[in-house]
């Protein structure tokens, strides 16, 4: 996505210099919506961990703590941002700053697959070959939850240096203190495992591991068509059909008593509406038939039927139909039968 600068400038025709009269405004036609955006904050983090990267000492130890502090505040933020994002995209609660606890609302099966990683990726695969224990994700988080005893790295790594009269702890406020932080070691490497897992359970990944035949920027062409990933509904045995906005709501925004009568007798598995131009997309089980695709007209309502093209899609519902999916039991039993159309 482009990214645009805008400023107030003033031009000098001599010099052929536009100087700048205020502060800018830096965006990317990034929308925030009710749901967040994970994948952006996911983008962030792996920009933090990267900036860590490039500005910690290398090939000796830090000679001050004023010059690890940077890049310590860069690798915390760049933690609480992978695992957030990973929330955010759950549908989970993100707020407060403790990793250990943030890591704990996470998906078991994200959880077992990131300690998979972390156990066989250096330096633990070294401890291991030399028959030692490796320590646990929630023990290299814990290093950062707790600084110098009352406040975290987090807030350490910005106010370490404040007196000693703004501690919480009774024993030590306004005395004299030697206050020490973490130094980096497994904490890197465990950021960077909880990025690689953040894609492999996206809801593109998910589908495709279903047999699902899904792409980014590959959806069909047209104006009915919002979001950039393309699913092909046949690949995970769905028949979805699309409702234009006038066809299922009034002119009030609400719904209209035949699409309501509709889905009554035809509940569908998942659907959805959010940022799809008004459009209301109901996915089926597909069944043992194939319908025929394009615009139809079912119990006299107007609507598109996606099968074997490319239905555009947002990450969100991807991910959410993914959900549904691999669901054990029978979810969303109402096929698309014969007896759909009548």
């Amino acid at each position: 996505m482009t990214t645009f600068l805008n400023y107030p400038g003033v031009w000098s025709h001599g010099q052929s210099v536009l100087f700048p009269a205020h502060e800018g405004r830096l965006s990317a036609g990034h929308a925030i919506d009710r749901y967040g955006d994970p994948d952006l904050m996911a983008e962030f983090a792996a920009q933090y961990l990267k900036q860590y990267w490039a500005i910690v000492p290398k090939g000796r130890l830090p000679q001050s703590l004023s010059e690890m502090m940077p890049a310590l505040n860069l690798l915390v933020n760049a933690t609480e941002l992978a695992i957030k994002a990973d929330l955010i995209r759950s549908g989970k609660d993100s707020g407060r700053h403790k990793l250990p606890s943030l890591y704990q609302r996470l998906d078991c099966r994200h959880r077992e697959e990131i300690e998979r990683r972390f156990a066989e990726a250096s330096p633990n695969a070294d401890l291991l070959a030399l028959g030692c224990d490796c320590p646990s994700v929630q023990s290299v988080l814990g290093v950062y939850e707790h600084g110098f005893g009352w406040s975290s790295v987090y807030l350490d790594t910005r106010y370490l240096a404040e007196p000693t009269t703004k501690v919480k702890s009774q024993d030590a406020k306004g005395g004299n203190l030697i206050k020490d932080v973490p130094y980096p070691i497994f904490l890197p490497v465990l950021v960077q495992t909880i990025l690689d897992v953040y894609p492999h359970f996206s809801g593109a990944e998910r589908l495709k591991r279903l047999g699902g035949r899904v792409g980014y920027g590959s959806r069909d062409s047209g104006n009915d068509q919002h979001g950039s990933w393309g699913l092909v509904p046949s690949s995970v045995g769905l028949v979805v059909l699309r409702f234009a906005q006038l066809v299922a709501r009034d002119e009030r925004g609400e719904f209209r008593d035949e699409f309501l009568r509709f889905t009554e007798a035809r509940p569908p598995l998942y659907r959805t509406s959010w940022m799809y131009g008004g459009n209301i997309l109901l996915f089926y089980r597909a069944g043992d038939e194939r319908p025929d695709e394009g615009e139809t007209t079912i119990d006299g309502i107007e609507c598109k039927v996606w099968y074997a093209g490319n239905l555009g899609m947002h990450p969100r519902d991807l991910f959410l139909l993914a959900d549904i999916l691999e669901a054990p039991g029978e979810v969303g039993q109402f096929q698309w039968v014969s007896a759909l159309a009548r």
